[in-house]
């Protein structure tokens, strides 16, 4: 994403984050990662690189099968 500003889409993602209610901290080397907790999410994680920008998660616990859930919801 080279025509991209890093920076400011971080703090977007930490603004609207923080919206949620989460904890939220911004790293800004060796790239803009931003990290949050609390709120919707157990964590989650932002990141602009090296390459193409990245998310990942982990959400609260929920009752029930995974695999039965996966085929609900691929249904």
């Amino acid at each position: 994403m080279p025509d991209s500003d890093r920076e400011a889409d971080a703090r977007k993602v930490a603004d609207y984050w923080r919206s949620l209610g989460m904890e939220v901290r911004l790293v800004e080397s060796p790239a803009y990662v931003v990290c949050g907790s609390g709120g919707p999410v157990v964590g989650l994680t932002f990141s602009t690189g090296p390459g193409n920008y990245f998310i990942a998660g982990e959400s609260p616990f929920a009752p029930g099968d995974a695999a039965e859930l996966r085929q609900q919801d691929n249904a």
